[in-house]
C-alpha cells in the first residue's frame, strides 16, 4: 500500500518534469517522436519501481520470517541433583510427556519480567497438576515475607557443623513453597545434612523459627499468603515393644497357625530321629 502511494505520487511529479524536459530537447522534430520518446523514458522508470519493490518484498520476506514458536521448557524433574526429565507444562497437562523414572522433586521454573529466576517446588507432579486445576495455572506470587537469615546447625559425631543457607537470589520465596527439605538443602546448596539437623531462620520481622528434623520427624517452612508456617511431620518408627499393657505379643493369626505348624513337623522329626536310635540302641544289645 505505501509503495503504491510513493509509486503514484513519484509518477504524478516525474510525468510533467519529463514532458517539459523532453519538449526543450525535441523542439526542432516532430511531434511523434517527441511522444515516442516520452513514453519509453517512462516506461523504463516504471520497469525499475518494480525491480525496486520486488528487491524490497524479498529483503522484507527474509528479514520478518514467520517462525514457529516454541515454549521453553518450565518443569524440570531432578534425581540426586540431577534433571532426568523436562517439559513444558502444556506437555505436561495434556499428558504428551511422563516422567517414567524416580525423582525426588520437580520444580516449575520461569524468568520474570526482571530477568529473575523464580522457582516453584513440589514433591511430585500429581501436586503440580492439582495446582494448575484448581487455579488454571501455577501460582508464583512472591512472599510477604523473607528470610533475612537462615542457619542450619547439623550434628555429627557428636559435633554441630554451621552453614549459612539464607535463600536470597534463590528465586523461591513464593507462596505455596516448602523450604528447608532434605532435598532442598542438598540441591540448592549442595549440602547434605543428613537425618539429624537444626535450621534457625529469622525472617523480615524479625521473628524467629526452628527446625528440628531427625529419625522421628521431618520439619519444613511453608510459605502461606502472608507468613510463614512451620510443618512437621512425624515419621513412622518400628517399635518392637508390646501392643498392650499385658505383655501379649500382638500376632496375626495366620502367623500363630505357621508357627504351630512348624512346631509340629519339628516334634514330629525329632520324635522320628528318637524312635531311630533307640531300635538302634536295641540291635547293638
Amino acid at each position: 500500500m505505501l509503495f503504491d502511494i510513493f509509486k503514484y505520487s513519484f509518477c504524478l511529479i516525474a510525468t510533467p518534469t519529463i514532458v517539459i524536459l523532453s519538449y526543450l530537447n525535441y523542439n526542432n522534430k516532430s511531434m511523434a517522436n517527441f511522444c515516442v520518446d516520452t513514453m519509453m523514458v517512462y516506461c523504463r522508470i516504471e520497469e525499475n519501481l518494480i525491480k525496486y519493490k520486488k528487491t524490497m518484498e524479498t529483503v522484507y520476506r527474509k528479514q520478518t520470517r514467520i517462525h514457529r514458536f516454541s515454549p521453553p521448557d518450565d518443569v524440570f524433574f531432578y534425581k540426586n541433583n540431577i534433571v532426568i526429565g523436562n517439559t513444558t507444562i502444556v506437555n505436561l497437562i495434556i499428558g504428551s510427556y511422563l516422567c517414567d523414572r524416580e525423582y525426588d522433586f520437580v520444580t516449575y521454573e520461569l524468568t520474570s519480567d526482571s530477568g529473575e529466576k523464580i522457582c516453584r517446588i513440589f514433591d511430585d507432579e500429581t501436586d503440580m497438576l492439582d495446582e494448575f486445576t484448581e487455579n488454571q495455572q501455577i501460582l508464583c506470587s512472591p512472599s510477604k515475607k523473607h528470610i533475612l537469615s537462615a542457619l542450619l546447625i547439623i550434628t555429627r559425631n557428636g559435633a554441630d557443623e554451621l552453614y549459612d543457607v539464607t535463600p536470597k537470589g534463590l528465586g523461591v520465596e513464593l507462596v505455596g513453597n516448602s523450604l528447608y527439605s532434605y532435598n532442598f538443602i542438598k540441591y540448592f546448596f549442595d549440602i547434605d545434612p543428613g537425618n539429624n539437623y537444626k535450621v534457625k531462620i529469622i525472617d523480615n520481622n524479625t521473628c524467629e523459627l526452628f527446625l528440628v528434623n531427625n529419625v522421628k520427624q521431618n520439619s519444613v517452612v511453608s510459605i502461606e499468603n502472608g507468613r510463614m508456617v512451620v510443618k512437621n511431620t512425624m515419621l513412622e518408627v518400628e517399635d518392637d515393644s508390646d501392643d498392650d499393657g499385658d505383655g501379649d505379643v500382638g500376632l496375626d493369626l495366620d502367623d500363630v497357625a505357621a508357627v504351630e505348624d512348624y512346631n509340629v513337623e519339628v516334634s514330629e522329626g525329632l520324635l522320628s530321629k528318637l524312635s531311630r536310635l533307640i531300635k538302634t540302641d536295641v540291635k547293638q544289645d
